[in-house]
């Protein structure tokens, strides 16, 4: 039952981790859109773009994995 209330601590850990760089995404892309305005370079809106799709993979994959932890604590200890 340890193991398992420390699993699911780390993937509470985990989702506050990746729910802060989810909220810095949109923040990043439009200073991406700004910069590249000045430097007429498409490249950065292409990667900041990439960088939120990939802050929201990993707060969702986050969120998932935090309730399957959730769920086998539940079990483990029986209610």
């Amino acid at each position: 039952a340890e193991n398992t209330f420390l699993q699911w601590q780390a993937a509470a850990d985990r989702v506050k981790v990746t729910k802060a760089k989810l909220d810095n995404a949109p923040t990043m892309v439009e200073q991406a859109r700004t910069a590249t305005a000045a430097k007429q370079d498409p490249e950065l809106v292409v990667r900041a773009e990439a960088l939120a799709g990939q802050a929201q993979a990993e707060y969702l994959d986050a969120v998932f994995t935090h309730i399957k932890a959730r769920a086998t604590l539940e079990r483990v200890t029986a209610g």
